[in-house]
């Protein structure tokens, strides 16, 4: 019985000063509870946030200054961006109405080539004063004057002037509507002045070639009315007072 009392005694003493040192610990600077931001080994406590949806970064916690024996921890959550949005579309200009194409030039008629026909006349003018000229205008200078029924060949017909040669191989031009026209052949055309012939450079619509005298449908020439080039007065005109063209 004794025994036991001593061993009683001796845990209860034991646990006595294990509780004594224990609360000198813990009363003391180095106590875990006295302990402050200031105090060798303290770390800031991190507080940690959970954001539902689209991810959030958590900011390093920024130091603050202690006040007392409390931490105070201030946690940056940084706010998430907006998405960027679609940018809206722009309506699209309407359309410029294509443009009507040019009507193409209509293209310029090309010049009728009319075929070579061979031709002999005779003067009709009634005064021997019918001007030859040297060219196909009443401006032209005169070369001489012709009787009626005067005989030749013409080398380019028109309608308004024609270009004759006589049986002597003089050239030269005469007004249409003094002329009496029969139409040859080629063959019946003088051979010296075929090469001179030229086709005409327009319809031939005169009187004169609208009813000719077919070959050997007139009357032949008498002698004396074959190809006649009366000399000319010295002041270029014939012996009478009236002028054929």
């Amino acid at each position: 019985m004794k025994r036991n009392l001593r061993i009683f005694i001796a845990l209860a003493v034991f646990y006595i000063i294990v509780a004594l040192f224990a609360l000198i610990l813990l009363g003391g600077k180095s106590s875990v509870f006295n302990r402050d931001r200031k105090s060798y080994g303290a770390k800031p406590a991190a507080l940690t946030q959970t954001v539902i949806g689209e991810s959030a970064e958590v900011a390093e916690p920024a130091a603050t200054e202690p006040t007392g024996d409390v931490t105070d921890v201030t946690t940056t959550v940084q706010e998430p961006e907006p998405a960027e949005s679609e940018p809206e579309q722009a309506e699209p200009e309407p359309a410029e109405p294509a443009p009507e194409p040019e009507p193409e030039p209509e293209p310029e008629p090309e010049p009728e080539v009319f075929e070579i026909r061979y031709f002999s006349f005779r003067t009709t003018n009634t005064q021997p004063d019918l001007r030859f000229r040297t060219g196909p205008s009443e401006d032209a200078s005169v070369i001489t004057k012709l009787f009626p029924g005067t005989g030749g060949y013409i080398t380019e017909p028109g309608n308004e002037w024609c270009k004759v040669v006589s049986n002597s191989g003089r050239e030269g031009y005469l007004s249409t509507r003094y002329l009496a026209v029969t139409e040859l052949t080629e063959e019946t055309f003088p051979v010296d002045f075929i090469d001179m012939v030229e086709a005409p450079t327009e319809e031939l619509t005169a009187p004169q070639f609208t009813t000719l005298l077919k070959d050997g449908s007139e009357t032949e020439p008498a002698e004396g009315d074959a190809l006649t080039e009366p000399s000319a007065a010295g002041d270029g005109t014939a012996d009478t007072e009236t002028a054929a063209q």
